[in-house]
Protein backbone atom coordinates (compact mmCIF):
# COMPACT_ATOMS: atom_id res chain seq x y z
CA UNK A 1 0.00 0.00 0.00
CA UNK A 2 1.73 3.68 -0.79
CA UNK A 3 1.26 5.72 2.24
CA UNK A 4 2.16 9.00 0.65
CA UNK A 5 0.18 11.54 2.77
CA UNK A 6 0.35 15.39 2.97
CA UNK A 7 3.83 17.09 1.79
CA UNK A 8 6.80 15.54 2.75
CA UNK A 9 10.56 16.42 3.03
CA UNK A 10 10.84 18.43 6.33
CA UNK A 11 9.38 17.54 9.57
CA UNK A 12 5.51 18.58 10.46
CA UNK A 13 3.72 19.35 14.01
CA UNK A 14 0.51 17.65 14.29
CA UNK A 15 -1.37 20.52 16.15
CA UNK A 16 -4.51 19.52 18.14
CA UNK A 17 -7.04 21.51 19.94
CA UNK A 18 -9.25 19.74 21.22
CA UNK A 19 -9.78 16.03 23.12
CA UNK A 20 -12.40 15.54 19.96
CA UNK A 21 -9.69 15.56 17.60
CA UNK A 22 -7.10 13.42 20.07
CA UNK A 23 -9.76 10.93 19.74
CA UNK A 24 -10.56 11.04 16.18
CA UNK A 25 -6.79 11.36 15.46
CA UNK A 26 -6.09 8.09 17.82
CA UNK A 27 -8.54 6.50 15.49
CA UNK A 28 -6.45 7.65 12.20
CA UNK A 29 -3.52 6.47 13.14
CA UNK A 30 -4.91 2.99 15.08
CA UNK A 31 -6.27 2.80 11.34
CA UNK A 32 -3.06 3.50 9.65
CA UNK A 33 -1.09 1.16 11.97
CA UNK A 34 -3.49 -1.64 11.09
CA UNK A 35 -2.79 -1.23 7.48
CA UNK A 36 0.99 -2.03 8.58
CA UNK A 37 1.71 1.74 6.76
CA UNK A 38 4.77 3.45 7.77
CA UNK A 39 5.85 7.19 8.63
CA UNK A 40 8.48 8.83 7.87
CA UNK A 41 7.60 12.07 8.85
CA UNK A 42 4.64 13.31 10.99
CA UNK A 43 1.99 15.24 8.95
CA UNK A 44 0.30 19.04 9.58
CA UNK A 45 -3.32 18.69 9.43
CA UNK A 46 -3.43 22.18 9.76
CA UNK A 47 -2.51 22.42 6.19
CA UNK A 48 -5.66 20.98 5.22
CA UNK A 49 -8.17 23.00 6.90
CA UNK A 50 -10.28 25.12 4.25
CA UNK A 51 -8.31 24.70 1.53
CA UNK A 52 -10.16 24.28 -1.21
CA UNK A 53 -7.82 21.45 -3.26
CA UNK A 54 -8.93 22.16 -6.75
CA UNK A 55 -8.99 25.73 -6.09
CA UNK A 56 -7.10 26.20 -9.20
CA UNK A 57 -9.36 23.68 -11.50
CA UNK A 58 -12.56 25.99 -11.23
CA UNK A 59 -14.84 26.10 -13.83
CA UNK A 60 -13.02 27.25 -16.95
CA UNK A 61 -9.92 26.30 -15.40
CA UNK A 62 -7.26 24.37 -16.94
CA UNK A 63 -5.56 21.82 -14.38
CA UNK A 64 -1.67 23.50 -15.01
CA UNK A 65 -0.08 20.16 -14.57
CA UNK A 66 -2.20 17.86 -16.83
CA UNK A 67 -3.48 20.48 -19.16
CA UNK A 68 -7.02 18.96 -18.55
CA UNK A 69 -9.77 20.87 -17.52
CA UNK A 70 -13.27 20.01 -16.65
CA UNK A 71 -14.89 18.20 -19.48
CA UNK A 72 -17.65 15.40 -20.57
CA UNK A 73 -16.90 11.99 -20.96
CA UNK A 74 -15.79 11.23 -24.85
CA UNK A 75 -18.26 10.69 -26.83
CA UNK A 76 -21.40 12.06 -25.15
CA UNK A 77 -20.22 15.38 -27.37
CA UNK A 78 -21.30 15.57 -31.45
CA UNK A 79 -17.67 16.13 -31.51
CA UNK A 80 -16.61 12.80 -29.94
CA UNK A 81 -19.74 10.88 -30.47
CA UNK A 82 -20.19 8.41 -33.34
CA UNK A 83 -23.44 9.45 -34.07
CA UNK A 84 -22.48 13.41 -34.09
CA UNK A 85 -24.93 13.76 -31.70
CA UNK A 86 -24.84 16.01 -28.25
CA UNK A 87 -25.59 13.69 -25.51
CA UNK A 88 -24.76 15.87 -22.93
CA UNK A 89 -23.53 19.75 -22.65
CA UNK A 90 -21.36 21.52 -20.91
CA UNK A 91 -21.11 25.28 -21.57
CA UNK A 92 -20.70 29.13 -20.03
CA UNK A 93 -23.33 31.04 -19.46
CA UNK A 94 -23.36 35.07 -19.76
CA UNK A 95 -22.69 35.46 -16.32
CA UNK A 96 -25.27 38.70 -16.28
CA UNK A 97 -28.50 38.99 -14.54
CA UNK A 98 -30.22 35.44 -14.02
CA UNK A 99 -27.00 34.44 -14.82
CA UNK A 100 -25.14 36.04 -12.32
CA UNK A 101 -22.63 34.01 -9.81
CA UNK A 102 -23.72 33.07 -6.35
CA UNK A 103 -23.31 36.44 -4.09
CA UNK A 104 -20.79 34.51 -1.88
CA UNK A 105 -18.45 33.45 -4.91
CA UNK A 106 -18.76 37.06 -7.14
CA UNK A 107 -16.87 36.83 -10.09
CA UNK A 108 -16.48 33.23 -10.79
CA UNK A 109 -17.72 31.77 -14.34
CA UNK A 110 -21.38 30.12 -14.56
CA UNK A 111 -21.77 26.65 -16.41
CA UNK A 112 -24.55 24.92 -17.67
CA UNK A 113 -24.49 21.20 -17.23
CA UNK A 114 -27.27 19.77 -19.58
CA UNK A 115 -28.46 15.55 -20.35
CA UNK A 116 -30.26 16.42 -23.97
CA UNK A 117 -33.25 14.98 -24.41
CA UNK A 118 -33.17 12.97 -27.32
CA UNK A 119 -36.41 13.08 -28.23
CA UNK A 120 -37.26 16.44 -29.85
CA UNK A 121 -39.52 18.77 -29.18
CA UNK A 122 -40.38 16.89 -26.04
CA UNK A 123 -41.79 20.10 -24.13
CA UNK A 124 -44.43 20.51 -27.01
CA UNK A 125 -43.76 24.11 -26.55
CA UNK A 126 -43.02 26.58 -29.44
CA UNK A 127 -45.41 28.33 -32.40
CA UNK A 128 -42.70 26.57 -34.60
CA UNK A 129 -42.50 23.45 -32.85
CA UNK A 130 -46.19 22.38 -33.26
CA UNK A 131 -47.31 19.19 -31.21
CA UNK A 132 -48.76 17.71 -33.77
CA UNK A 133 -45.60 17.59 -36.28
CA UNK A 134 -43.94 13.81 -36.33
CA UNK A 135 -46.87 12.33 -34.69
CA UNK A 136 -49.70 10.37 -36.92
CA UNK A 137 -53.06 8.99 -36.53
CA UNK A 138 -53.77 4.90 -37.12
CA UNK A 139 -56.39 2.82 -36.39
CA UNK A 140 -60.23 3.12 -36.34
CA UNK A 141 -61.60 6.26 -34.81
CA UNK A 142 -60.14 9.58 -34.82
CA UNK A 143 -57.41 10.52 -32.16
CA UNK A 144 -58.54 14.10 -31.37
CA UNK A 145 -54.72 15.84 -30.91
CA UNK A 146 -54.30 19.36 -29.65
CA UNK A 147 -51.77 21.30 -27.73
CA UNK A 148 -53.44 22.12 -24.25
CA UNK A 149 -52.53 25.83 -23.20
CA UNK A 150 -55.43 26.61 -20.38
CA UNK A 151 -53.87 23.87 -17.96
CA UNK A 152 -50.46 22.78 -19.14
CA UNK A 153 -48.39 20.41 -17.27
CA UNK A 154 -45.48 22.86 -17.76
CA UNK A 155 -44.60 25.69 -19.62
CA UNK A 156 -47.13 26.98 -22.25
CA UNK A 157 -48.11 24.15 -23.75
CA UNK A 158 -49.02 20.22 -23.46
CA UNK A 159 -50.17 17.90 -26.00
CA UNK A 160 -53.76 16.68 -25.44
CA UNK A 161 -55.19 13.39 -26.45
CA UNK A 162 -58.65 12.30 -27.11
CA UNK A 163 -59.67 8.97 -29.08
CA UNK A 164 -62.71 8.36 -29.94
CA UNK A 165 -62.14 4.66 -30.19
CA UNK A 166 -60.18 1.92 -28.41
CA UNK A 167 -58.56 0.87 -31.18
CA UNK A 168 -57.21 4.09 -32.09
CA UNK A 169 -53.80 4.72 -32.23
CA UNK A 170 -51.30 7.63 -32.24
CA UNK A 171 -47.95 7.05 -32.83
CA UNK A 172 -43.85 8.42 -33.45
CA UNK A 173 -41.39 6.90 -35.22
CA UNK A 174 -38.51 7.00 -33.43
CA UNK A 175 -35.99 6.74 -36.07
CA UNK A 176 -36.93 9.74 -37.75
CA UNK A 177 -34.20 11.80 -36.75
CA UNK A 178 -36.14 15.15 -37.30
CA UNK A 179 -39.49 13.84 -35.39
CA UNK A 180 -37.73 11.00 -32.97
CA UNK A 181 -34.57 10.15 -31.30
CA UNK A 182 -32.14 12.60 -32.65
CA UNK A 183 -29.47 10.08 -32.72
CA UNK A 184 -31.63 7.60 -34.95
CA UNK A 185 -32.84 5.04 -32.42
CA UNK A 186 -29.48 2.71 -32.88
CA UNK A 187 -29.94 -1.13 -32.40
CA UNK A 188 -29.32 -2.93 -29.40
CA UNK A 189 -28.88 0.41 -27.27
CA UNK A 190 -31.39 0.60 -24.26
CA UNK A 191 -32.96 4.25 -24.16
CA UNK A 192 -34.73 5.67 -20.58
CA UNK A 193 -38.00 7.54 -21.09
CA UNK A 194 -40.20 9.66 -18.78
CA UNK A 195 -43.21 11.21 -19.05
CA UNK A 196 -45.44 13.35 -17.38
CA UNK A 197 -49.50 13.13 -17.90
CA UNK A 198 -52.81 14.22 -16.16
CA UNK A 199 -55.73 10.88 -17.15
CA UNK A 200 -59.66 11.61 -17.70
CA UNK A 201 -59.38 7.61 -17.48
CA UNK A 202 -57.71 4.88 -15.32
CA UNK A 203 -54.67 4.00 -17.79
CA UNK A 204 -53.05 4.23 -21.12
CA UNK A 205 -51.09 2.17 -23.39
CA UNK A 206 -47.88 2.93 -24.92
CA UNK A 207 -46.28 0.24 -27.52
CA UNK A 208 -43.10 -0.14 -29.42
CA UNK A 209 -44.35 -1.63 -32.95
CA UNK A 210 -44.23 -1.12 -36.81
CA UNK A 211 -48.23 -0.66 -36.88
CA UNK A 212 -48.66 -3.71 -38.71
CA UNK A 213 -47.35 -6.70 -36.76
CA UNK A 214 -49.49 -7.90 -33.83
CA UNK A 215 -46.79 -8.92 -32.19
CA UNK A 216 -45.26 -5.69 -30.68
CA UNK A 217 -41.94 -5.51 -29.14
CA UNK A 218 -43.19 -3.58 -25.57
CA UNK A 219 -46.37 -2.57 -24.45
CA UNK A 220 -46.66 -0.07 -21.30
CA UNK A 221 -49.57 -0.47 -19.34
CA UNK A 222 -49.48 2.96 -17.33
CA UNK A 223 -52.25 3.87 -14.44
CA UNK A 224 -52.72 7.02 -12.69
CA UNK A 225 -54.09 4.50 -9.89
CA UNK A 226 -56.88 6.11 -7.48
CA UNK A 227 -55.67 9.67 -8.04
CA UNK A 228 -57.82 12.37 -8.92
CA UNK A 229 -57.75 13.38 -12.87
CA UNK A 230 -56.06 16.74 -12.39
CA UNK A 231 -53.32 15.05 -10.56
CA UNK A 232 -50.14 15.01 -12.67
CA UNK A 233 -48.37 11.76 -12.56
CA UNK A 234 -45.20 10.49 -13.75
CA UNK A 235 -43.52 7.59 -14.88
CA UNK A 236 -41.72 6.50 -13.69
CA UNK A 237 -42.30 8.15 -10.26
CA UNK A 238 -38.74 10.08 -8.81
CA UNK A 239 -39.21 10.84 -5.19
CA UNK A 240 -42.04 13.17 -3.91
CA UNK A 241 -43.05 12.95 -7.14
CA UNK A 242 -46.26 10.94 -7.82
CA UNK A 243 -45.62 7.73 -9.31
CA UNK A 244 -47.24 5.69 -12.30
CA UNK A 245 -48.13 2.30 -12.14
CA UNK A 246 -47.04 -0.36 -14.03
CA UNK A 247 -44.79 -3.14 -13.42
CA UNK A 248 -42.67 -2.47 -16.49
CA UNK A 249 -39.05 -0.75 -16.98
CA UNK A 250 -38.71 2.69 -18.40
CA UNK A 251 -36.23 0.97 -20.81
CA UNK A 252 -37.42 1.41 -24.50
CA UNK A 253 -34.85 -1.22 -26.58
CA UNK A 254 -35.02 -1.74 -30.56
CA UNK A 255 -32.86 -4.48 -30.97
CA UNK A 256 -31.66 -6.41 -34.14
CA UNK A 257 -33.86 -9.11 -34.40
CA UNK A 258 -36.83 -6.47 -34.21
CA UNK A 259 -34.96 -3.60 -36.37
CA UNK A 260 -37.75 -2.71 -37.94
CA UNK A 261 -40.19 -1.90 -35.12
CA UNK A 262 -39.50 1.95 -34.35
CA UNK A 263 -43.09 3.21 -33.99
CA UNK A 264 -43.73 4.56 -30.27
CA UNK A 265 -47.91 4.43 -30.10
CA UNK A 266 -50.09 6.04 -27.77
CA UNK A 267 -53.41 3.46 -27.99
CA UNK A 268 -52.58 -0.72 -28.60
CA UNK A 269 -52.98 -2.73 -31.28
CA UNK A 270 -52.57 -5.91 -29.34
CA UNK A 271 -56.51 -7.15 -29.71
CA UNK A 272 -56.29 -8.13 -25.51
CA UNK A 273 -54.74 -4.82 -24.67
CA UNK A 274 -57.01 -2.01 -26.40
CA UNK A 275 -57.25 0.94 -24.32
CA UNK A 276 -58.83 4.31 -24.85
CA UNK A 277 -56.57 7.12 -24.19
CA UNK A 278 -57.95 10.80 -22.69
CA UNK A 279 -55.44 12.89 -21.05
CA UNK A 280 -52.78 15.37 -21.20
CA UNK A 281 -49.63 14.70 -22.01
CA UNK A 282 -45.70 16.22 -21.48
CA UNK A 283 -42.26 16.36 -20.71
CA UNK A 284 -41.33 13.72 -22.93
CA UNK A 285 -37.52 12.51 -22.40
CA UNK A 286 -35.64 10.01 -23.95
CA UNK A 287 -31.87 9.42 -23.39
CA UNK A 288 -29.23 6.74 -24.01
CA UNK A 289 -29.42 4.45 -20.80
CA UNK A 290 -26.53 2.56 -21.60
CA UNK A 291 -23.96 5.09 -20.41
CA UNK A 292 -23.70 7.50 -17.84
CA UNK A 293 -23.50 11.52 -18.77
CA UNK A 294 -20.08 12.47 -16.20
CA UNK A 295 -18.73 15.92 -16.08
CA UNK A 296 -15.20 14.81 -15.44
CA UNK A 297 -12.02 16.67 -13.26
CA UNK A 298 -8.69 15.36 -13.28
CA UNK A 299 -7.26 15.77 -10.11
CA UNK A 300 -3.55 15.54 -9.74
CA UNK A 301 -1.52 14.19 -6.69
CA UNK A 302 0.46 16.97 -6.28
CA UNK A 303 -1.15 21.33 -7.52
CA UNK A 304 0.30 24.24 -6.65
CA UNK A 305 -0.68 26.17 -3.48
CA UNK A 306 -2.04 23.28 -1.82
CA UNK A 307 -1.09 19.92 0.13
CA UNK A 308 -0.63 16.68 -1.65
CA UNK A 309 -4.15 14.90 -1.88
CA UNK A 310 -4.85 11.90 0.82
CA UNK A 311 -5.31 8.17 0.77
CA UNK A 312 -7.38 8.26 4.00
CA UNK A 313 -9.70 10.62 5.35
CA UNK A 314 -13.27 12.52 4.14
CA UNK A 315 -13.52 14.20 0.83
CA UNK A 316 -16.18 16.66 0.33
CA UNK A 317 -16.60 17.88 -2.66
CA UNK A 318 -19.31 21.11 -2.99
CA UNK A 319 -20.58 23.13 -5.52
CA UNK A 320 -23.04 25.89 -5.77
CA UNK A 321 -26.39 25.19 -8.01
CA UNK A 322 -29.20 27.09 -9.60
CA UNK A 323 -32.23 26.41 -11.67
CA UNK A 324 -31.78 27.04 -15.16
CA UNK A 325 -34.11 30.34 -16.41
CA UNK A 326 -33.85 28.81 -20.02
CA UNK A 327 -35.73 25.43 -18.47
CA UNK A 328 -37.69 27.33 -16.11
CA UNK A 329 -38.84 30.59 -17.03
CA UNK A 330 -41.08 30.89 -19.93
CA UNK A 331 -40.21 34.79 -19.74
CA UNK A 332 -36.70 33.54 -20.76
CA UNK A 333 -35.80 34.38 -24.60
CA UNK A 334 -33.68 30.93 -24.83
CA UNK A 335 -37.39 28.97 -23.23
CA UNK A 336 -39.07 26.41 -25.35
CA UNK A 337 -35.97 25.07 -27.08
CA UNK A 338 -36.73 21.53 -25.21
CA UNK A 339 -34.57 21.98 -22.10
CA UNK A 340 -35.74 20.74 -18.73
CA UNK A 341 -34.82 21.39 -14.87
CA UNK A 342 -32.59 18.77 -13.69
CA UNK A 343 -34.55 16.65 -10.83
CA UNK A 344 -31.17 15.30 -9.84
CA UNK A 345 -27.42 15.76 -9.44
CA UNK A 346 -24.94 13.05 -8.11
CA UNK A 347 -21.51 13.45 -7.49
CA UNK A 348 -18.70 11.25 -6.35
CA UNK A 349 -15.04 10.73 -7.41
CA UNK A 350 -13.54 7.83 -9.83
CA UNK A 351 -10.51 6.54 -8.99
CA UNK A 352 -7.47 6.16 -11.38
CA UNK A 353 -6.75 2.24 -11.24
CA UNK A 354 -5.44 2.68 -14.79
CA UNK A 355 -7.54 -0.12 -16.10
CA UNK A 356 -8.73 0.12 -19.50
CA UNK A 357 -12.61 -0.84 -18.91
CA UNK A 358 -14.45 1.82 -16.78
CA UNK A 359 -14.47 1.38 -12.67
CA UNK A 360 -17.02 1.80 -10.84
CA UNK A 361 -17.81 5.34 -9.52
CA UNK A 362 -16.75 5.78 -5.46
CA UNK A 363 -19.32 6.65 -3.26
CA UNK A 364 -21.72 8.52 -5.68
CA UNK A 365 -24.47 10.44 -4.26
CA UNK A 366 -27.90 11.15 -5.86
CA UNK A 367 -29.49 14.79 -4.84
CA UNK A 368 -33.01 15.69 -5.26
CA UNK A 369 -32.89 19.21 -6.75
CA UNK A 370 -36.76 20.15 -6.23
CA UNK A 371 -36.29 23.19 -3.87
CA UNK A 372 -33.34 24.77 -6.71
CA UNK A 373 -36.48 24.27 -8.84
CA UNK A 374 -38.51 25.72 -6.62
CA UNK A 375 -36.84 28.91 -6.08
CA UNK A 376 -35.43 29.93 -9.50
CA UNK A 377 -33.75 32.72 -8.13
CA UNK A 378 -32.05 31.26 -5.24
CA UNK A 379 -28.52 29.76 -5.69
CA UNK A 380 -28.21 26.37 -3.39
CA UNK A 381 -24.71 24.88 -2.05
CA UNK A 382 -25.18 21.44 -2.25
CA UNK A 383 -22.28 18.92 -0.53
CA UNK A 384 -21.33 15.20 -0.91
CA UNK A 385 -18.51 13.38 1.42
CA UNK A 386 -16.60 10.45 0.62
CA UNK A 387 -16.15 9.08 3.29
CA UNK A 388 -12.94 7.70 5.36
CA UNK A 389 -13.68 3.91 4.73
CA UNK A 390 -12.59 4.54 0.88
CA UNK A 391 -9.71 3.75 0.09
CA UNK A 392 -8.72 5.90 -3.03
CA UNK A 393 -5.42 4.08 -4.48
CA UNK A 394 -2.67 6.42 -5.94
CA UNK A 395 -0.48 5.97 -8.73
CA UNK A 396 2.92 5.06 -8.95
CA UNK A 397 4.20 8.55 -10.59
CA UNK A 398 3.25 11.32 -7.83
CA UNK A 399 2.41 13.29 -10.54
CA UNK A 400 0.00 11.07 -12.00
CA UNK A 401 -3.87 11.76 -12.04
CA UNK A 402 -5.38 10.61 -8.32
CA UNK A 403 -8.96 10.26 -9.41
CA UNK A 404 -11.50 12.29 -11.52
CA UNK A 405 -14.03 14.15 -9.68
CA UNK A 406 -17.56 13.52 -11.64
CA UNK A 407 -20.86 15.60 -11.55
CA UNK A 408 -23.69 14.14 -13.37
CA UNK A 409 -27.41 15.19 -14.19
CA UNK A 410 -29.57 12.26 -13.06
CA UNK A 411 -28.03 9.09 -11.47
CA UNK A 412 -26.45 6.34 -14.18
CA UNK A 413 -25.45 4.65 -10.95
CA UNK A 414 -29.38 4.69 -9.16
CA UNK A 415 -30.51 2.97 -12.50
CA UNK A 416 -32.77 4.18 -15.60
CA UNK A 417 -35.46 4.90 -13.24
CA UNK A 418 -32.96 8.21 -12.60
CA UNK A 419 -31.20 8.50 -15.98
CA UNK A 420 -33.05 11.89 -17.18
CA UNK A 421 -32.82 14.51 -19.40
CA UNK A 422 -32.18 17.99 -17.54
CA UNK A 423 -30.32 21.47 -17.11
CA UNK A 424 -28.92 23.00 -14.21
CA UNK A 425 -26.40 26.20 -13.66
CA UNK A 426 -23.23 25.31 -11.72
CA UNK A 427 -20.61 27.80 -10.05
CA UNK A 428 -17.44 27.44 -7.63
CA UNK A 429 -16.43 24.08 -6.97
CA UNK A 430 -14.52 23.12 -4.05
CA UNK A 431 -12.81 19.86 -2.75
CA UNK A 432 -12.11 19.77 0.64
CA UNK A 433 -10.05 16.75 2.80
CA UNK A 434 -10.33 16.08 6.50
CA UNK A 435 -9.03 13.11 8.68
Amino acid sequence: MNCRNGRQGRPRTIRLLTVAGKIALAGVLAGLGAASCSWDTAVDFDDYVGVNLIETQGFGASNAISGAPWGLTPGLTAATSTTGVDYAKWEQTSGIGAYAPPPAAPGVGVYRLEVVNLFQNGDFEGTSLDATVGWTESGTGTAQDSTETTTPISGDQSLSLNFTDSKTRYFVDLTDTANGIADGFLIDRPYAFHIDFKLNVELFNMELNNDTDPNNLQVWSIERGTRPETTVVSFPGRDRENPAITTSPNVIIRDSANSGKGLLSFGGINSNAHYRVEGVFDNFHIVRSDQAHYLRLPVPYKGAGRPELSSRGTYTFSVWVKADPAATDTGDPNFGNNRFPARHLSAGIDPATGATSPVDIVSTQRKTLETVNDQQGTWHKLSWDVPSSVIVPFPSDSDDIVFDVVLEVGSAVSGPAYQDAGSVLLAAPSLIWRP
